[in-house]
């Protein structure tokens, strides 16, 4: 497995040119994005090596994304930040859960791991696709044009994943998601580490995308709320086997 001081290593480097400028922080999110995608298909080998059900993985991009962010961008009255333009362009989407039979589900509880909130909360970003974009064109109208609806608090948030209880069936709240008009570094919202120990490499919130996706996949072997469950432990180095720092 990967030291997590490497991990953390990594995040602190992309932190700091992020924070340096623009340049800077396309360049690193280029060679991260790239080393994501490498990541994943390393760890869903290693899923399916362990018999676990077909999930998503990549979601490679739909043609026609810049005119489906020029659409998104004029209906939510702001730019997209960088880092989820970059994520959208270069890999898609990713998913390691299966958000319509819930298999995965089955799959843990077959092998007797569950994290203490009851549910794995395997990652899962959702691509810019055009069922996608559909959606949050049509969220945005119904809340403009329904007059009994609260008005806009903030920047509104790009919803692109369900919480960990909903990826799991158990109900739950919010989505996960990012704020129009944020940076580089656009916290990924309404998430929380909710293993049994905190990872050592994330970094103190606010958890920015490429940070969660780090930690998460590195570390966490894909479920983060499964972080520190005894039995979860033998699964996630098996699950890491092959799986390169990014």
């Amino acid at each position: 497995m990967i030291d997590a001081i490497t991990i953390l290593r990594a995040q602190r480097s992309w932190r700091d040119a992020a924070l340096a400028d623009a340049q800077a922080a396309a360049r690193d999110a280029v060679h991260a994005l790239a080393g994501l995608e490498k990541a994943v298909a390393a760890l869903t080998a290693n899923l399916r090596d362990l018999g676990y059900p077909p999930v998503p993985a990549v979601i490679p991009p739909e043609p026609g994304l810049d005119s489906r962010l020029r659409r998104l961008e004029a209906t939510v009255g702001g730019a997209v930040p960088p880092i989820l333009v970059a994520f959208w362009q270069q890999v898609g989407g990713i998913s390691v859960v299966d958000l319509e039979g819930y298999s995965h589900v089955e799959f843990w509880q077959a092998h007797g791991v569950t994290g203490p909130d009851g549910y794995c909360d395997g990652i899962h970003v959702d691509p810019c696709s055009a069922a996608w974009v559909e959606s949050a064109v049509q969220e945005v109208t119904d809340l403009i044009e329904d007059p009994g609806s609260p008005p806009l608090d903030g920047p509104y948030l790009l919803a692109l994943a369900p919480d960990g209880y909903h990826k799991d069936n158990i109900s739950g709240g919010v989505p996960y998601g990012i704020e129009v008009g944020g940076g580089w570094l656009a916290p990924w919202q309404n998430f929380s580490w909710t293993g049994t120990r905190r990872p050592v490499s994330a970094l103190p919130e606010p958890i920015d995308l490429l940070g969660y996706l780090r930690t998460s996949i590195l570390e966490c072997a894909g479920f983060p709320a499964l972080l520190g469950v005894p039995a979860f432990e033998p699964l996630r180095e098996r699950l890491l086997r092959n799986v390169e720092v990014f």
